[in-house]
């Protein structure tokens, strides 16, 4: 889905679609990252924004759409909800 929007957009940059928690960037190549209705669906959140981290440049943006509580998403994934 991301690589469709990319094809219809002029923004002039590229969309690199990976794991979150092993981006496939080499450290400080990114100017952007975004985690939309993501990051509460991965099992180490604390990792993949480390991740989102390591691959920005300097002055970055690290844009993060989460619609459930910490705290909601660490019970689903602890099996204790």
């Amino acid at each position: 889905m991301a690589k469709a929007a990319a094809a219809h957009s002029d923004c002039g940059g590229s969309i690199v679609v990976g794991d979150a928690e092993v981006l496939p960037l080499p450290d400080g190549m990114a100017d952007c990252a975004i985690a939309f209705m993501s990051l509460q669906d991965v099992d180490e959140m604390e990792l993949a924004v480390a991740e989102a981290a390591r691959v920005l440049s300097a002055g970055p943006r690290f844009v993060v759409a989460i619609t459930t509580s910490v705290e909601h998403r660490r019970a689903v994934h602890s099996g204790t909800r």
